[in-house]
């Protein structure tokens, strides 16, 4: 999963330009390599393929690019579609997207492990109360996650996302004491670089688009600054 997340900003970064119009900057690129490169160094895939039998690899392998290209696509296709969303329109689309995957979801279950729905009602009351928190945290998960797609763009949160990596590891280093290793403090330090770089690429955007917002609402005053800065030239 996080070797996932971690291909997901570049697919996201490639189909954001021929579908979102939205091209990639330099900065914006070196953020994808930061976060990317951060990410693999914490997971260290290498360490394993050594061991590991070819075709274990390879499947291995398509699994987590089949899983960046769906997150990658989810991402962009939610801002094709429903471009600046309101977060009443964000929470429908979730709710569906919810009943969907309950009702196909139980029925695979239920077509390919049938085992496991009738051993459901052994489960003790402390499972239930995890697994029902577990589902809160994922509903609150995907809706900020849709909400900040309508609010942003999918660039911006997949590498964003990535900082639950960093915090993770805090969170271990204050509730249990375990110190990172030199390896994952780079890693952390490249992702927390990659965000800081997203998020510089989108003040830039910001000032260019202020900047120009006045000269598109009056075409007379633009036309009027083309002729000065034109004049200007020659002189």
């Amino acid at each position: 999963r996080l070797l996932a997340s971690g291909v997901t900003p570049a697919l996201v970064a490639l189909l954001g330009v021929p579908l979102l119009r939205r091209r990639v900057s330099l900065v914006a690129a070196l953020a994808v390599l930061l976060s990317g490169g951060g990410v693999a160094v914490l997971a260290r895939p290498w360490n394993g393929a050594a061991s590991a039998a070819s075709g274990s690899l390879t499947i291995g392998v398509l699994e987590v690019l089949g899983a960046a290209c769906c997150a990658a696509s989810y991402k962009v296709l939610f801002k094709r579609i429903f471009g600046d969303a309101p977060a009443a329109l964000v929470l429908a689309v979730l709710c569906v997207l919810g009943l969907w995957s309950v009702t196909f979801g139980t029925a695979a279950l239920a077509l390919f492990d049938i085992k496991s729905l009738q051993q459901m009602g052994a489960i003790s009351r402390e499972v239930w109360v995890a697994i029902f928190a577990r589902c809160l945290l994922d509903v609150l998960f995907n809706f900020f996650i849709a909400l900040g797609l309508a609010l942003t763009h999918p660039l911006f949160i997949s590498v964003g996302t990535l900082l639950s990596t960093p915090l993770n590891v805090l969170l271990e280093l204050v509730w249990h004491g375990t110190v990172p290793a030199p390896p994952e403090a780079v890693g952390i330090a490249a992702i927390c670089g990659g965000f800081a770089a997203i998020m510089y690429d989108d003040y830039k955007r910001d000032i260019v688009n202020n900047a120009l917002a006045p000269a598109a609402e009056s075409p007379v005053a633009a036309r009027g600054e083309t002729e000065s800065l034109d004049r200007s030239a020659q002189t």
